[in-house]
């Protein structure tokens, strides 16, 4: 899917990252840690993907340290991590 939607136009990997984010947020507001947990790491996923491709771009690096932070924060709260 990442590949394709990137044939179609270019920003579309960084346009998936913030629609799979909001999912992440809409899953955590309902409680679904394992989704919004899953979803987080697929936003990672993304982004890091995205800084590979141009590892100066400063948006791809916030990206990349805001989805962190929120796997950290997932993960606190399922008790993986103090």
């Amino acid at each position: 899917l990442r590949r394709g939607l990137r044939e179609v136009s270019p920003g579309a990997t960084r346009d998936l990252a913030g629609a799979v984010s909001r999912l992440e947020l809409l899953r955590r507001a309902q409680g679904d840690l394992a989704a919004t947990r899953a979803a987080t790491e697929e936003s990672l996923a993304l982004v890091t993907e995205l800084l590979d491709e141009d590892p100066t771009s400063a948006a791809a690096r916030r990206d990349v340290v805001i989805q962190r932070c929120h796997l950290g924060d997932v993960l606190v709260r399922q008790g993986e991590l103090e």
